[in-house]
């Protein structure tokens, strides 16, 4: 169809298509800036709080922690220079120093694997030397506090002191009693070793360690002689007598107050040890560990610093990036809608101005397309009404070869029937040969039995006569012997008569015998001859059988040549009425055709209404009227089988218009085959 309208113009120009893809190629790209944009911006973003979450709050965290945990442990330290304190106290600090610890190490290994800068690695390095002293300094506290534990003094000074003053209250009574002997000055007391300082402080001291509590125990022997002493001493003074007085002092109160005195020095000396731990500890506690203590803490607040100065930087790297990707993705937003709006405005118009020009050639088009879909219409009623007579003839044809076919078949069952009947025959034949056979054997074996007996009767005659002989000679031996050997001539006689009887029936059975073999003679040469003609009748049922089964498969072979003959002309059949039914089809189509091409024309009026144009078309299309077929009746009579229309299916295989994959006016057509713009139409937009 020639298009008089259609613009000329070169491939390089700008078609619709092309426009379109610069367009949305342009919209792609703003779209595409402004997500890499908001991509990076969350991406900067996301680093920037990861960075602060997983590296400087839990670093700032671990070292907060560590701070804690050091002066806990420091605190802990400084309670166990406290004098006095018991053992359960004592136990507890034990536990908070080993409690904080081991949350310092866990800070310490959180802490570690953590990203660090240069400068808070120096400090982190520095820290782990100083947590290695420390960690010494700490265990040599908890060392000599152990150690003071186990000597059971937990006051040392407060222990001297009452040791102190209790040999001072010795040494008075001891002073007093000597007055009472030179002087006679009296004094009250001191004879009462459980009413003094010591005496009262033994009662109530407990104390964990073996040697303190063995020494007092040695110490109270003493300790009770020395009182007594006393009493003594002065209920001698009371009855004059200083002299006894006198012995008494010298040999018990003074040895008693030594030894006395010993234990208290004993006692001094464990106290004073003790002091010297407590000093010992003091000064690691309050001077070496606390200078370690300073410069610890001074480098967790400097990691700590370090870490917020980190977070700070990144909060404002994250703040001013956002700021940024804000001002831009904005700049972006508003460049892509009016760049959007320009090109959208241009295109509209250039479409519009293609599409109107179009218009007219569509318009004439349809008109041709109408006329062309008439004349193809008149052509396929007339090949139509030509196949329907073929289809009868060969109908007829096809009705002939099916009766030949059936008598062939008929045959053929017959031959085969046959055949069935020669191999049921010839097996009863090979079954009687089978049995000839066995009865010629049989009569073989007979014939072979009767002369074996014929030989035993010819031993028994041989035996019969030799008896004989002996039975003559027994009766001569008997006559010569005379009336001595009369009855052995007797026994001889008997004798004689039965071997004359024996040989007698050896005669008969041997006559019998020679009866009985000419007989099985004569019978094993008719069953011979009964075998031979079975033999011919076996092999003569062979040949008619084979003759049968030729037969047989030639009927079959003619059945199925004819069969393939019917078949053919079965295909044929199909193929003229496939041949007719295309002609129906094709009339159908036609008529389709026009249809499209008025409903061409009305997409072409919305099209126009569309643009926003206006068309003059040369008139309306007229859709030409499909004439009756005269073969229509015949065709479904012969064939007995719908049809092809533009709605339903033939009936033997082949769709119509709808099922082959022609277009109808039910089913959505494709704008590239109703309204083909290709480049050349639209070269002048």
């Amino acid at each position: 169809m020639e298009n008089n309208n259609r613009p000329s113009g070169k491939s390089g120009q700008w078609t619709i298509g092309k426009r379109l893809s610069m367009a949305f190629g342009a919209m792609i790209v703003i779209v595409g800036v402004l997500g890499v944009t908001s991509y990076f911006g969350v991406s900067q973003l996301s680093s920037s709080v990861e960075e602060i979450g997983e590296t400087n709050l839990p670093s700032v965290a671990s070292a907060l922690r560590m701070e804690l945990q050091l002066t806990e442990m420091m605190a802990a330290q400084r309670t166990l220079l406290i004098p006095g304190n018991d053992l359960g106290t004592r136990q507890r600090q034990y536990g908070r120093i080993d409690a904080a610890d081991e949350v310092f190490n866990r800070a310490r290994e959180v802490y570690e694997p953590l990203p660090r800068t240069p400068e808070e690695d120096r400090f982190w390095n520095a820290i782990a030397s100083q947590m290695n002293e420390f960690n010494r300094l700490n265990q040599q506290i908890v060392t000599l506090n152990k150690e003071i534990d186990r000597v059971g003094v937990l006051n040392p000074q407060e222990l001297v002191a009452d040791l102190q003053q209790f040999r001072g209250d010795h040494y008075n009574v001891e002073i007093q009693a000597v007055e009472l002997i030179t002087n006679g000055t009296t004094f009250t007391g001191g004879d009462d070793h459980t009413a003094c300082n010591f005496g009262r402080w033994m009662s109530s001291f407990n104390s964990t360690n073996p040697d303190i509590n063995r020494m007092i125990t040695a110490m109270e022997g003493p300790h009770q002689e020395f009182h007594a002493s006393v009493r003594e001493i002065r209920a001698a003074v009371n009855a004059g007598n200083t002299t006894l007085a006198t012995q008494i002092m010298n040999e018990q109160m003074i040895p008693s107050a030594q030894e006395t005195f010993d234990g208290f020095n004993q006692l001094i000396a464990l106290a004073n040890d003790a002091d010297a731990r407590f000093d010992e500890m003091t000064h690691l506690a309050l001077e070496d560990a606390r200078i370690l203590h300073d410069e610890f803490l001074e480098s967790l607040t400097a990691i700590v610093r370090i870490q917020q100065e980190w977070a700070d930087e990144s909060v404002a790297n994250g703040t001013s990036t956002a700021a940024m990707l804000e001002s831009l993705s904005l700049i972006m937003l508003f460049g892509g809608i009016a760049i959007a709006v320009v090109m959208a405005f241009f295109m509209t118009k250039g479409i519009n101005k293609v599409l109107l020009e179009i218009v007219s050639g569509l318009n004439s088009g349809a008109e041709q397309v109408t006329a062309a879909s008439g004349q193809l219409s008149s052509t396929s009623q007339e090949l139509s009404e030509g196949a329907s007579e073929q289809a009868a003839s060969l109908e007829e044809t096809s009705s002939s070869m099916e009766e030949m076919s059936s008598q062939t078949k008929q045959t053929a069952e017959n031959a085969m029937q046959a055949e069935n009947q020669m191999k049921q025959s010839l097996e009863l034949v090979e079954r009687g040969v089978v049995a000839m056979e066995r009865m010629t054997k049989t009569m073989a074996d007979i014939e072979q039995s009767a002369e074996e007996t014929s030989k035993i009767i010819k031993t028994i005659d041989d035996i019969a006569f030799q008896t004989n002989l002996l039975a003559l000679n027994a009766a001569v031996e008997a006559a010569r012997a005379g009336e001595a050997g009369k009855g052995f001539a007797v026994v001889a006689e008997e004798v004689r008569n039965l071997a004359q009887r024996s040989a007698q029936a050896a005669q008969n059975t041997s006559d019998l015998i020679k009866r009985s073999l000419d007989s099985s003679n004569s019978g094993t040469q008719v069953v011979k001859e009964v075998s031979e003609s079975l033999g011919a009748i076996r092999d003569a049922t062979a040949s008619v059988s084979t003759l049968v089964v030729e037969i047989a498969a030639a009927a079959k072979e003619q059945s199925m040549g004819i069969g393939q003959v019917n078949t053919a002309m079965g295909e044929m059949d199909k193929a003229v009425q496939r041949n007719a039914s295309s002609s129906e089809e094709s009339a159908s189509a036609a008529e389709e055709l026009a249809a499209q091409a008025v409903e061409l024309q009305n997409m072409v009026e919305q099209l126009v209404s569309l643009v926003g144009g206006s068309s003059n078309p040369s008139g309306p299309v007229r859709q030409p009227q499909r004439k009756a077929s005269n073969t229509d009746w015949r065709w479904k009579q012969q064939t007995k089988k719908p049809v092809a229309s533009a709605h339903k299916s033939n009936g033997n295989g082949h769709a119509s218009t709808k099922g082959n994959g022609h277009s109808s006016s039910a089913k959505s057509r494709q704008p590239e085959v109703l309204i083909p713009l290709d480049d050349e139409e639209l070269a002048s937009f």
